[in-house]
């Protein structure tokens, strides 16, 4: 029982802590492609019509 405590407060703790990152949700256009780099730069890479 105290092992499930410790992991929830440590798990509460982090989520708390937060984080410079943000999520984006990306809908490219159809017939694209979504590329993300290593360093975190989206682009959308759109094939012949």
């Amino acid at each position: 029982m105290r092992a499930a405590i410790v992991v929830l407060l440590t798990t509460l703790t982090l989520a708390a802590c937060g984080t410079t990152h943000k999520t984006v949700v990306v809908q490219p256009p159809p017939n694209s492609t979504t590329v993300v780099d290593q360093n975190g730069n989206a682009h959308v890479i759109e094939r012949d019509r």
